[in-house]
């Protein structure tokens, strides 16, 4: 998916909108692109704005990120016995 504008994005995909507007420098960024049940990354925010980079073909809005672990998949089940909540 591809959105131009902020408000575009909001009526998709409420939680990239989040992503976008309400996180600040800081605060604690998860990857969990390997899989439903697993995390992969791990990353503190370093910005409070997201910047919008056009020249890209597909996730066009960024977020610049300090990478503190990645490359190892971390079991949310084998943290919390229990797994993402349902409405992630």
């Amino acid at each position: 998916m591809r959105f131009e504008g902020k408000e575009e994005l909001k009526e998709a995909d409420e939680g990239m909108y989040d992503w976008l507007t309400r996180m600040c420098r800081g605060d604690f960024v998860l990857s969990y692109g390997c899989g439903g049940d697993s995390i992969d990354g791990i990353g503190i925010l370093q910005d409070d704005e997201p910047f919008y980079d056009k020249d890209r073909s597909s996730f066009r809005w960024l977020r610049n990120v300090k990478w503190i672990l990645t490359g190892k998949a971390i079991r949310v089940t084998d943290i919390n016995n229990i797994g993402f909540p349902q409405n992630l």
